[in-house]
C-alpha cells in the first residue's frame, strides 16, 4: 500500500445495520472531539456508496488514504491502512433519519 498514490479531498463510508442494538454499539465509539482507532483496513469512497445508508461517515480533508484507481480507473476506493486514527468533529441526524458523523484524519 506504501507504494500506491494517496488520496486528497473529502471521502465518505456508508454504514448499514442489521439491529438497532449494533448500530448503538457502533456510535457510541464516536465522541465530539476525541480520537477513535480502526484496527482493520477502513475502506472509503470517492462517492456516496449507498444512498439508503443508515450512517455516514463523512472523512474531511483526507490524506492519507490510499487511492486504489491504480488498480482500475473506474475505481473510486480510497482505503486506510489497520490502526488509522481520526478524531471526530462533528455529527447530526437528517430529516430522514440517516446519521451523519464527520471525521478528520489525527495524526499523532
Amino acid at each position: 500500500m506504501d507504494k500506491l498514490p494517496k488520496y486528497e479531498g473529502d471521502l465518505n463510508r456508508s454504514l448499514t445495520f442489521t439491529s438497532k442494538e449494533r448500530m448503538k454499539s457502533f456510535l457510541n465509539l464516536f465522541v465530539l472531539n476525541e480520537v477513535i482507532n480502526f484496527s482493520k483496513y477502513i475502506s472509503t469512497s470517492k462517492d456516496i456508496y449507498d444512498e439508503d445508508d443508515h450512517v455516514r461517515l463523512i472523512i474531511k480533508n483526507t490524506k492519507n488514504g490510499v487511492d486504489l484507481k491504480g488498480f482500475n480507473n473506474n475505481e473510486v476506493e480510497v482505503l486506510y491502512k489497520r490502526d488509522s486514527s481520526f478524531i471526530t468533529v462533528d455529527g447530526w441526524i437528517e430529516e430522514d433519519g440517516k446519521i451523519i458523523i464527520v471525521l478528520e484524519e489525527y495524526n499523532e
